[in-house]
């Protein structure tokens, strides 16, 4: 860590409840809160990174900029929280929400649920045509007037229903908090539009597979989660360790529950194709592009292959749920496989098998 850089920390620091704190990591430093206060000890991980050089010194100075304002609101909330003559819910309801919301949002490891938060941010203060909001501003009719807002400025209802639901979850986040007695926004709801989710029948995932493409570990890293049904976020870190003879263990990024699969085929010969590719047997199995690039790439891959659908990376997971279903694989089983909480969340896919045999009925020929 160069020296300009530590007097800057040292200056944010002074006279402050959380000290800005870091921790040396392979390639850069990791920035954290430290809280040691009346027999207090309380740490916050900010997620955010500085390299410590000199040469990136402005680069990390906004940074450090972003962590001081993190520092800033939990010194605010730590003073109101232990302040005997400030712990009413008045006072409490005087904090900004959308400092709130934006901790829910740096507390997000998945990228696209960090995305939805910080778009209800930014649609909450376009809303208000303000930065700040205090709780005390929130109350129903403010929240009626919001989901209105939503569902006229969105050209989606599915997405302003997935907006609306996060700001109700933050408000019932404000409820444990005791901020509020009632979530403001209970039983408010915005009506979500029936889609169809693409998917890849086997010949058609075969077609992939074979495509001679420049960004092959894109492709086969589709293709594994064809077969295995994995989120991209969960592709992007598992590693060979994560394999046990021919079982992939690991936790999932979005739910944080453990899975178990059994490595098809085709999944075991990817796996091989790694090591060999890779030269190596430890660290991550995949190393493809951020969920952007790769979304960009996947429309060549499939164009290149001969497909007229609209698929992004997430239809292998699709792909994976109703290629189980057409062989027969129960849908509970399915269910553990894709590690749904709940079987509802797989009966969409038994409705895509079904709709196929419907369409399937309607191509035979008339006597």
């Amino acid at each position: 860590m160069n020296e300009k850089l530590k007097q800057e920390i040292r200056h944010y620091n002074k006279k402050s409840t959380y000290k800005i704190k870091y921790r040396k990591r392979k390639n850069d430093y990791a920035l954290y809160l430290d809280l040691q206060q009346k027999g207090i000890r309380r740490t916050i991980n900010l997620n955010l990174q500085v390299t410590g050089k000199i040469s990136y010194y402005d680069l990390d100075k906004e940074t450090l900029e972003r962590a001081v304002k993190k520092k800033e609101t939990e010194n605010e909330e730590f003073k109101l929280r232990n302040d005997p003559d400030s712990i009413t819910q008045e006072k409490l309801q005087e904090l900004d929400s959308i400092k709130f919301i934006e901790k829910i949002a740096d507390d997000q490891e998945v990228i696209s649920t960090k995305k939805n938060w910080q778009s209800v941010i930014k649609h909450l203060q376009d809303f208000r045509k303000r930065k700040e909001i205090k709780f005390k501003h929130i109350d129903r009719k403010f929240c009626k007037k919001f989901s209105i807002y939503l569902s006229k400025h969105l050209k989606s209802p599915n997405s302003a229903n997935l907006y609306f639901g996060k700001f109700k979850q933050a408000m019932y986040k404000a409820v444990d908090e005791n901020i509020y007695d009632l979530n403001p926004a209970s039983r408010i709801t915005i009506k979500k539009k029936k889609t169809s989710r693409e998917f890849l029948n086997l010949d058609e995932i075969k077609k992939v597979y074979e495509t001679d493409f420049y960004l092959p570990q894109l492709r086969d890293a589709f293709i594994f989660a064809c077969f295995t049904g994995l989120r991209f976020v969960d592709i992007k870190k598992i590693k060979f360790d994560n394999i046990d003879v021919e079982t992939l263990i690991f936790t999932q990024s979005k739910t944080g529950e453990p899975l178990r699969i059994k490595l098809h085929t085709i999944a075991k010969d990817i796996i091989k194709i790694q090591k060999k590719r890779l030269k190596r047997e430890s660290g991550l199995i995949f190393e493809i592009p951020n969920y952007e690039y790769s979304r960009l790439k996947m429309r060549q891959l499939i164009k290149k292959a001969g497909i007229n659908k609209k698929i992004t990376f997430h239809c292998g997971r699709h792909s994976f749920a109703t290629l189980c279903l057409t062989y027969d694989i129960s849908i509970f089983t399915v269910s553990k496989l894709l590690g749904h909480t709940d079987v509802k969340n797989t009966q969409i896919y038994a409705k895509l098998i079904d709709k196929k045999k419907d369409q399937a009925i309607d191509k035979l020929p008339e006597l």
